[in-house]
């Protein structure tokens, strides 16, 4: 209810402005307190999680500066990009050795999940460059990858081929196989058509080279040794000599 001493004044209001002003006053009273807990319990935990990242951020910015924060927040987002297209279509449920073999890789593999990470050109496996995951399987794969039972075998391709028959013959190795595109990381060299090195991979394979002659290894690697000093600068190629 209105006090008595706010009676002279309402009174000297409009009609309309008295009633409003009436059921604010009633609305003060009739305020649920477990709602104000609660919008209170909502600011503190909003003003927490800002204190937290605001201070992380600046102790980030003050350690890294700007660049190194970009950078290092370009390589998580990647790493988190990288475990989703490892769960995309084109990567999972693939022909092992194109175009013959029936065997593919498993269709439910996630990339949390997956050993062994390779790729393939035309003919079939990559074994030149890979990703093994450390841990027990890893250690039970290389034993069965080098067991002398395969490498006596006299395969015409030697690794390549026996990867290619333990991978389609053991469901324990492949449940763990992963396929991916083979510019991601085995871009072959310049004389190769199709998976050619292209400005901005990861890795290239020389697979062709000789030892000397006009297409010696130390020839065709001038020239990426060459663009990785122009990116980089001389330090980067003193580490790799």
């Amino acid at each position: 209810m209105t006090s008595p001493a706010h009676i002279g004044t309402l009174s000297r209001l409009p009609l309309n402005l008295r009633g409003g002003i009436e059921s604010v006053a009633r609305g003060r009273h009739n305020v649920s307190w477990p709602l104000l807990n609660l919008d209170l319990l909502r600011n503190v935990l909003l003003f927490l999680f800002v204190w937290r990242w605001g201070r992380r951020a600046f102790w980030q910015l003050r350690g890294r500066g700007i660049i190194g924060s970009v950078v290092e927040l370009y390589v998580n987002i990647r790493r988190i990009l990288y475990g989703y297209f490892l769960r995309a279509p084109g990567v999972r449920n693939k022909v092992i050795v194109p175009p013959d073999s029936i065997i593919k890789t498993f269709s439910h593999l996630k990339g949390e999940d997956a050993g062994l990470v390779i790729s393939q050109d035309e003919a079939g496996l990559v074994t030149n460059s890979y990703i093994l995951k450390n841990g027990e399987w890893a250690k039970f794969f290389i034993e069965t990858w080098m067991d002398p039972l395969y490498q006596s075998y006299n395969f015409q391709k030697a690794e390549r081929h026996a990867l290619e028959h333990i991978v389609q013959w053991h469901p324990t190795i492949l449940s763990k196989l992963a396929l991916i595109p083979q510019r991601t990381f085995a871009s072959y060299g310049r004389n190769k058509e199709g998976n050619a090195y292209r400005d901005g991979d990861f890795v290239t394979l020389l697979v062709d080279c000789t030892v000397t002659g006009p297409t010696s290894c130390d020839k065709q690697s001038h020239f990426y040794l060459q663009q990785l000093k122009n990116k980089f600068g001389d330090a980067s190629v003193k580490k790799l000599q």
